[in-house]
């Protein structure tokens, strides 16, 4: 039996819990501010609830944290301090200047990694290189002006899902350097950017990015891409490949297969497919970098 902490009883605390509880042997510790939540998860779950992580215990125990991103470094630094054996940080690891401590006991929720398709094209640009990847985000989910961490000028759409695929260049291409060509974006509802198209050289690779969650097209969020190596094309999406792949499948199911088997890695201390918060850095300094372009 492993002891498991979450810190921030939002949705995404709520489907890390759900999961970990559905397919491991965890016992479940809730920390969560606000009183009006604490009272409902008392009346409804079997769990230890609190309003601070000073009055936790950490050491030896699986901390996931699911705050807002504005108090992800305070609370990561504070709970490894403590002795926490292993920490799970939700994406981004921080905004503005905030950055997670590099530390090999952190992962940083960056989902994607763990689909099929981004695995597989990761081992094709190991055997075959890139010489372009392309990778398009859209969705119809902001239609009006923002609220939150989500509408800042250092956040917006780069912080909610560019980052995700910024990581995923990361995680596929694994580039030394990141330069950036050039940029256009548009922004409609929030201070940061609402649609951004970007030019980028990895190394020796061309890397285009293109970002849109104000799509009237979309009716729900949607990625797809296209890669090119030194030997062929090769286009794709979230579920598939032009070739096939066998599906990792997997023994509970909330969200989706790639959100099972990221807490699967986490709570069996598996990192070969995990961000580490070093990684996640590199992700927050690029979308920085990205921010000064006027």
């Amino acid at each position: 039996m492993k002891n498991l902490v979450i810190i921030g009883w939002g949705r995404m605390g709520i489907t890390h819990s759900s999961i970990l509880g559905g397919m491991a042997a965890v016992t479940i510790e809730i920390v969560e501010h606000d009183p009006k939540i604490r009272k409902i998860l008392s009346a409804n779950f079997d769990y230890l609830v609190y309003s601070n992580i000073s009055e936790v215990d950490m050491k030896g125990k699986y901390v996931v944290v699911s705050t807002p991103p504005a108090f992800h470094k305070d609370i990561t630094e504070s709970v490894l301090s403590r002795g926490a054996k292993r920490v799970f940080v939700e994406k981004p690891g921080g905004l503005s200047q905030q950055k997670l401590p590099v530390d090999d006991r952190i992962i940083v929720g960056y989902v994607l990694r763990y689909t099929e398709v981004a695995q597989l094209l990761r081992e094709i640009v190991e055997d075959e290189g890139c010489l372009e990847l392309s990778l398009d985000y859209s969705s119809h989910t902001v239609t009006s002006k923002t609220k939150g961490w989500r509408s800042e000028s250092n956040s917006g759409l780069l912080e909610e899902v560019g980052c995700h695929m910024l990581d995923l260049m990361n995680y596929i291409l694994c580039p030394s350097k990141v330069d950036i060509v050039s940029l256009k974006g548009e922004r409609y509802f929030s201070k940061g950017y609402d649609m951004l198209k970007g030019h980028f050289v990895a190394d020796k690779s061309v890397f285009k990015l293109s970002l849109n969650w104000s799509d009237p097209k979309r009716r729900k969020p949607f990625w797809h891409g296209e890669l090119k190596t030194n030997k062929r094309t090769i286009k794709f999406d979230q579920q598939k490949l032009d070739i096939p792949f066998d599906i990792n499948t997997v023994d509970y199911y909330v969200r989706g297969r790639e959100f099972s088997n990221q807490m699967l890695h986490f709570i069996n201390d598996d990192m070969s497919i995990g961000c580490s918060s070093r990684s996640s850095n590199n992700v927050h300094d690029l979308i920085q970098r990205i921010n000064k372009v006027k």
